[in-house]
C-alpha cells in the first residue's frame, strides 16, 4: 500500500474549548482536559495533497479512524479538499468508531458522540457506516469503554462486531477489524453492484 500525507503544507492544529480558551499544538488540546468546540488548522485552508485526493476519488473503501478523534482523525478531515473528496468518492465509507474514550479528549464519549463531534468540526454525509464494537465483557475502568450507539441518527448503518484486542483492550485488534470492514464491503456489494470491484485481499 501507499502513504499520502493529506497535505504538505506546514500546519498547526489549534482548538477552542467550550469555557472559550484557545490553545495551539496537538499536545496540548488533550493536556487542557476540557471540551473542545472548535478545531482549527493554522495557516487555514492548506491546499489538499493532490495524489491523496485522488486515491480517495478512485477508492472503493473508504475508512476513517480509528484513532485520536481530536487529534489524528479530525485534523485530517479539516483540509478541505481531503473532506471534500470523501464526499464525492463513490466507495462505501465507513466510520470506525474507537473502542475505549481518551483521557482529555474523549472521556465518557459513546459511539454517538464520535459521531456528533465530526459533524460539528467538518459536517455530515462523510459517510454512510458506522463501525462500532460490540464486546463489553473486558476488563476497562468504568466510562473508559465506548459505549453502545443509543441516540445514533437514523441517517447513519450502524453495524457492530467484537472489534476488540482481547490482551489490550483499549484497542482494536487488527484481525478483527479487518474482517468486519471486509464483510461489511462485500455485503454492501452484494447489494449495491455498482460498488465493484472489490479490494484485493
Amino acid at each position: 500500500g501507499q502513504v499520502f500525507p493529506s497535505t504538505l503544507g506546514n500546519i498547526v492544529l489549534g482548538a477552542e474549548f467550550e469555557d472559550g480558551s484557545v490553545v495551539i499544538g496537538e499536545s496540548a488540546i488533550p493536556g487542557a482536559r476540557k471540551r473542545v468546540r472548535r478545531l482549527f488548522l493554522w495557516p487555514e485552508h492548506p491546499a489538499a495533497y493532490p495524489e491523496a485526493v485522488a486515491a480517495i476519488l478512485t477508492a472503493n473503501l473508504i475508512v476513517i479512524g480509528p484513532g485520536s478523534l481530536y487529534t489524528s482523525v479530525l485534523p485530517n478531515l479539516l483540509v478541505e479538499g481531503i473532506s471534500r473528496a470523501v464526499r464525492q468518492a463513490r466507495a462505501v465509507k465507513v466510520l470506525v468508531c474507537n473502542v475505549a474514550t481518551e483521557a482529555g479528549e474523549t472521556d465518557r464519549f459513546s459511539v454517538a458522540d464520535h459521531v456528533a463531534a465530526i459533524e460539528a468540526q467538518v459536517g455530515c454525509n462523510l459517510f454512510t457506516y458506522v463501525l462500532a464494537n460490540d464486546n463489553f465483557q473486558v476488563a476497562l475502568p468504568d466510562g473508559v469503554l465506548v459505549r453502545p450507539a443509543a441516540g445514533l441518527s437514523n441517517k447513519y448503518r450502524l453495524v457492530e462486531a467484537d472489534v476488540i484486542d482481547a490482551g489490550d483492550p483499549w484497542r482494536h485488534d487488527p484481525g478483527k477489524l479487518a474482517r468486519a470492514l471486509l464483510a461489511l464491503y462485500y455485503e454492501v456489494g452484494r447489494r449495491e453492484p455498482s460498488r465493484r470491484p472489490y479490494p484485493s485481499v
